[in-house]
């Protein structure tokens, strides 16, 4: 089913299209190269990013079971915080490595506030998980 537009909103919507079609000049592209790189940190960490995604993927299973075997989970919330844990250190994982490349460097304040926001996830996560175990530990 189409939608027949008015010729006037059928100027306005091209008059807007040539306003905006992103940066062209070297300077604005440069400015706005690394706009992605939330999107792209997190992506890599789930395991949607070829290669070295499904890498950090099989990383973060062998995590995952690992820390299972220590604290075998109980119920789906323990199940969570797990996964939680698991993918944090992933994304820390994932933080050190970007940090390492050379045309990181010009977004280390980026690269830090990443770090720390995994690193307290991370540390929440376990925490909470702690607790829970030594709680069911009391009620035994």
């Amino acid at each position: 089913m189409s939608r027949s537009i008015s010729e006037r909103q059928l100027r306005a919507n091209r008059e807007n299209g040539k306003k905006s079609t992103g940066p062209k000049s070297p300077e604005g592209k440069e400015k706005v190269r690394w706009n992605a790189l939330e999107h792209g940190m997190c992506i890599r960490v789930i395991g949607a990013g070829g290669k070295r995604g499904a890498k950090l993927s099989r990383r973060m299973k062998r995590l995952l079971e690992r820390i299972r075997e220590d604290f075998p989970p109980q119920d789906v919330i323990d199940e969570l915080f797990q996964e939680q844990i698991a993918v944090q250190v992933c994304r820390q994982a994932e933080v050190y490595r970007c940090e390492r490349k050379p045309d990181f460097f010009d977004v280390g304040d980026l690269l830090l506030r990443y770090q720390r926001e995994a690193t307290r996830q991370r540390d929440k996560a376990v925490q909470q998980l702690l607790e829970r175990d030594r709680e069911r530990q009391k009620a035994e």
